[in-house]
């Protein structure tokens, strides 16, 4: 099962309302945009890292 499907020929910032209800209709657990400019985007990943490893419950093995 893919991970994320590229949007091809659109900018990376801009996401239509399909894209999003699309990714939750395959189950996806979040939606996020890739930000242009690279603090914007280390920003992004520390993020999602802090929410994965600090704040998110994952199941015991």
């Amino acid at each position: 099962m893919p991970t994320c499907r590229p949007s091809r020929g659109r900018p990376h910032h801009v996401h239509r309302p399909d894209d999003v209800s699309g990714a939750y209709g395959s189950h996806a657990n979040a939606y996020v945009t890739k930000p242009v400019n690279l603090e914007a985007f280390e920003q992004a990943v520390q993020s999602i890292d802090t929410f994965y490893l600090d704040t998110a419950t994952r199941p015991r093995p």
